[in-house]
């Protein structure tokens, strides 16, 4: 009987073991292997590129929800954020709403939001294990344009860059404090004074968690802490606009929402669809108007929808960067340049964002050499019409892929499922009194050394 137990553990360990080499080394391996592989970047896109010249300010409010941003029929006292209210009545800022790919935890769609890349289901069990992120993104394309970055929020983003070398200051709060509503966000906004006096950097980017972490406690209907801290995120935009230079552009953004139970990581509505607010003093017409409650009411309900990996190379346009490599969204430069002034408007310009768009599109998903054709369309509605085309191209062929994210999830199933035989194997083999068994103590160690996988995965939704 003992020689069974033996045999029994020996084949279980062995599992074990294959299945950390296969699942998390080898992945690691291949998502390594893009730096060096794919070390065929295009060299920096010429200055005059650009149709932004300012800075951009990035602030990332984590679980922000739509609703909670885009606010119609509620009368003005009630408001939760009326400075952002204010500015969408005066056009001063273009909304947008941005749908996410699930699962929508931290990490992947921080992933998507930098590199434009649709991350795999799996990504769930690494949330709790960030790694560098190899993948081309934006914040490698500014740094190799000699553009500072800082950054102050999140630390999952000094675990995905290495911030030495992508940022010239930064700081990092711990996101798994989830009581923590309120010293999570002054540890951001206690560096803004300082930054916004500031000359040396041309890229903010702030992530905030405090209204992520009142959601996971209390939900998204909290009667007091919900509008507590979205008035305070009101105040902080209201603070950094009234300090944009007139050519900056201030984007207000979420990486994922809030179900309606509090928390995230599903495919609910609430859940994959964002906000997208873009804020600049100068770029959007210089003629002051005022959008009464009605006109105001029905831009909230038609709110344009973009995918949220289409952000990443609609910025890299706007501010004259190569798309980063892996980026499979597509550019809706012709529904947010209509927004600006005339004298800024550059159909030739907007229309070269676009072929390299397509020229990166091509090279990763083979679509086929339009390109030529597009340089030609030097219009408003012909630069809008090959957008369409080329997001139906791209959707075409990221379909399939699709499909192989529905197979990971099935596999992620199966992972938790053998996770847990081994665990009640290990106990039941211990004479109820647990891990005392040698074999049982190495199979604990083991799963111990995996970094916890079985309780991240039971943990995804954080």
């Amino acid at each position: 009987m003992f020689k069974f137990q033996i045999s029994i553990y020996f084949l279980l360990v062995s599992i074990f073991l294959v299945y950390n080499a296969v699942f998390f080394n080898l992945f690691s391996y291949k998502q390594a292997n893009f730096d060096t592989e794919n070390n065929k970047f295009e060299p920096p896109v010429a200055q005059n590129s650009a149709i932004i010249n300012g800075r951009l300010i990035l602030v990332l409010i984590d679980a922000l929800r739509y609703d909670f941003i885009f606010e119609s029929n509620v009368a003005k006292e009630k408001l939760r954020m009326p400075f952002v209210n204010r500015v969408i009545r005066e056009q001063k800022a273009i909304p947008f709403k941005l749908i996410a790919n699930p699962p929508t935890v931290t990490l992947p769609r921080l992933k998507a939001l930098v590199s434009g890349i649709i991350p795999e289901f799996i990504d769930i069990l690494w949330n709790f294990n960030t790694t560098y992120l190899a993948e081309d993104n934006i914040i490698r394309q500014f740094n190799l344009q000699n553009s500072p970055v800082i950054f102050y929020g999140d630390d999952t983003w000094l675990k995905l860059f290495r911030p030495n070398e992508s940022f010239v200051r930064y700081e990092g709060t711990t996101s798994f404090m989830a009581s923590d509503y309120d010293q999570v966000d002054f540890n951001v906004t206690r560096h803004l004074a300082f930054e916004l006096e500031q000359t040396d950097w041309k890229v903010m980017i702030l992530h905030y968690l405090g209204l992520d972490h009142v959601g996971h406690i209390e939900g998204p209907y909290a009667p007091f802490n919900i509008r507590r801290k979205l008035h305070e995120m009101d105040e902080i935009i209201k603070k950094i606009y009234s300090n944009l230079n007139r050519n900056d552009l201030m984007l207000v953004l979420s990486d994922h929402g809030m179900a309606n139970e509090g928390g995230h990581g599903g495919s609910s509505h609430m859940e994959i669809t964002t906000p997208l607010l873009l804020l600049s003093k100068g770029l959007f017409g210089s003629k002051f108007t005022y959008a009464d409650d009605q006109k105001f009411n029905s831009l909230i309900e038609n709110i344009k929808e973009k995918k949220q990996i289409d952000l990443v190379s609609t910025l890299s346009c706007l501010f004259g960067l190569n798309v980063p490599y892996h980026n499979k969204g597509t550019v809706f430069l012709s529904d947010l340049t209509e927004y600006f002034d005339k004298s800024l408007r550059n159909y030739s310009l907007e229309a070269n964002c676009l072929v390299r768009n397509w020229k990166q599109l091509d090279r990763l998903l083979d679509l086929g050499q339009h390109e030529i054709e597009l340089v030609r369309m030097l219009d408003k509605k012909s630069l809008a019409d090959a957008e369409e085309f080329l997001k139906i191209k791209v959707e075409s062929k990221v379909k399939v892929e699709n499909i192989k994210s529905e197979q990971n999830k099935f596999l992620i199933l199966l992972i938790l499922i053998m996770f847990m035989l081994l665990f009640v194997y290990a106990i039941d083999q211990s004479n109820s009194r647990p891990f005392t068994n040698p074999f049982s103590c190495l199979l604990a160690l083991l799963i111990f050394l995996s970094k916890q996988t079985f309780i991240k995965a039971l943990l995804f939704t954080f």
